[in-house]
């Protein structure tokens, strides 16, 4: 705390959900969020807090990625609803299964091919209807197909 002037305090409002890292090399990693914040001080007296940025840290290696006004209005939108790491990770898991089967078929899903969009439908839908949120149903099924798995 600061007599007069400014602080600047980064906190860690913990997980996040996942993201492919490119620093560990385009692997699915957890990562949490970050606000790095501004608080202005009078006489001791905090008069102004201003978040300054958010970032999306990976739990694995540190590298982060900031997230912008734009990108961060709509994740406010469900940020209360975000998963836990266990449903993420639960959610991940049946992807992963999906997508080893369908490679065990010689058929690889990828979210940029229009002939994988009915399947990548029908994986989001069941996933929907099973835990609700979609827009956290859709961003991990977005990350997760991200590459060529």
């Amino acid at each position: 705390m600061k007599f007069l002037g400014k602080e600047i305090k980064e906190t860690d409002k913990g997980y996040f959900g996942v993201r492919r890292c490119t620093i560990c090399n385009e692997k699915l990693r957890d990562v949490n969020l970050v606000e790095i914040s501004s608080t202005s001080y009078f006489c001791f007296i905090p008069i102004r807090r201003v978040i300054i940025k958010r970032i999306l840290v990976c739990q694995h290696c540190k590298a982060y990625m900031e997230i912008d006004n734009k990108l961060w209005e709509y994740y406010s939108t469900y940020y209360h609803q975000r998963f836990n790491k266990t449903t993420t990770d639960t959610i991940v898991n049946t992807l992963q299964t999906i997508s080893n089967s369908m490679k065990q078929n010689g058929f690889k899903l990828d979210i940029g091919d229009e002939t994988c969009q009915q399947s990548l439908d029908l994986i989001y839908k069941s996933l929907c209807d099973k835990y609700g949120v979609f827009q956290n149903v859709e961003e991990i099924i977005s990350v997760f197909y991200k590459r060529n798995n």
